[in-house]
C-alpha cells in the first residue's frame, strides 16, 4: 500500500523539486526532507525497502538540478536525514 502511495508522491516531489522557481523547488525539497525524517523514524521489516525508496527522489533531483543552491540544499537535507537516523539508532 505505502509503495503505491509513495510512487505517486515521489513523482510529485520530483516535479516540485525541479520547479523553475527556486523558492518552490527549495520548499518541496525541504518538505521531502521532513517527510523522509518522519518515515525513517519508523522501524522497517526486513522484506521492505521503503526507507531506501524515500531517498531516491533526492538522488534524482541531484542528478537533474543545475542550480548550485539547490544541489547544496539537497546535500544538506541528506546529511540531516542521515544524522537524524544515526541519532535515533543511538538512542535505541
Amino acid at each position: 500500500m505505502w509503495a503505491r502511495i509513495w510512487s505517486v508522491l515521489s513523482q510529485h516531489f520530483i516535479a516540485a523539486g525541479s520547479h523553475h522557481e527556486e523558492k518552490v523547488a527549495m520548499y518541496a525539497i525541504d518538505s521531502l526532507r521532513q517527510l523522509g525524517m518522519k518515515y525513517l523514524e519508523r522501524a522497517e521489516l526486513n522484506k521492505f525497502t521503503f526507507q531506501n525508496d524515500i531517498l531516491k527522489p533526492f538522488v534524482i533531483l541531484m542528478r537533474n538540478s543545475h542550480s548550485e543552491k539547490i544541489r547544496g540544499l539537497i546535500v544538506d537535507c541528506i546529511v540531516q536525514v542521515g544524522l537524524h537516523k544515526s541519532y535515533q539508532t543511538i538512542e535505541i
